[in-house]
């Protein structure tokens, strides 16, 4: 009741720019001035942390919206669909400017910009998965429509599911990309499906994929795929035929150990 009695009190301007503003939870005059051309930034912003209601002083170039504030500010600017879609198509580039991808994506899902999102996701995807955030990658793509996901996002949602242990999801995606007619792509969707069929102990179909997949894979990677043929021959019991795989993986470029050398 009090912001709302404090915001009735405020000119139209100041309005403006609190609404528009509050897309950030930090923003300097800089972004102000790029999020409101067409207001006086330079003197609505110290007036209104000069208030202390909406926005506070956060060092010597930046302003912080109040947590509570900046809730009630986004009601107001959703008031408006013309305001809400122009602050969010601002705040997108703006956050993508300064690597928050998190922040960029935010804003564009705010305004059902998912062409956008996903042009995002697809340069972003990969880094997710290095740095083991796969819920988080699930999350973001899992809004997207199917006919925005590129192969390239689709495979790295895929490896997401795998490595989140929903093996029959990642399997089934794995295997709708080996339709894809191009060779890399489909290479690693045919070694994700392996993997996954080594993983879940399920030796002939396992087999199958990953010689299918060798032909068009790196040498790298054509390395990670005879390590699991050893795995899957060692599943089976056959561990000479096991021992010819790891020999040849580690003639291979990548690590010079790994999982199958104790079980060996």
């Amino acid at each position: 009741k009090l912001l709302a009695q404090v915001w009735k009190g405020l000119d139209e301007d100041l309005k403006d720019m609190l609404c528009r503003c509050s897309a950030f939870e930090f923003v300097s005059l800089a972004q102000v001035m790029q999020l409101c051309p067409h207001l006086a930034a330079g003197e609505l912003l110290p007036k209104a942390a000069d208030q202390g209601v909406f926005l506070q002083r956060y060092g010597p170039t930046e302003y912080r919206f109040h947590p509570l504030s900046r809730s009630f500010l986004l009601q107001q600017l959703r008031v408006s669909r013309k305001r809400v879609k122009s602050s969010h198509q601002l705040a997108a580039p703006l956050a993508l400017s300064q690597g928050d991808y998190d922040e960029a994506l935010w804003h564009l899902f705010e305004i059902g910009a998912t062409q956008e999102a996903a042009g995002v996701l697809a340069h972003w995807g990969p880094s997710l998965l290095e740095q083991g955030a796969f819920q988080k990658l699930l999350h973001y793509v899992e809004q997207l429509p199917a006919d925005h996901r590129d192969p390239g996002l689709r495979l790295a949602y895929a490896q997401a599911l795998a490595s989140s242990h929903r093996f029959e999801n990642a399997l089934q995606e794995f295997l709708q990309l080996t339709q894809v007619q191009e060779n890399s792509t489909r290479g690693q969707a045919l070694l994700g499906a392996g993997k996954v069929l080594v993983d879940t102990l399920q030796p002939s179909g396992a087999k199958a994929l990953l010689r299918q997949a060798y032909p068009h894979l790196n040498r790298e990677q054509k390395g990670q795929v005879l390590l699991l043929l050893a795995e899957n021959s060692l599943n089976q019991g056959a561990s000479r035929q096991a021992q010819r795989y790891r020999r040849l993986a580690l003639t291979q470029p990548g690590p010079s150990k790994d999982r199958l050398e104790v079980r060996l």
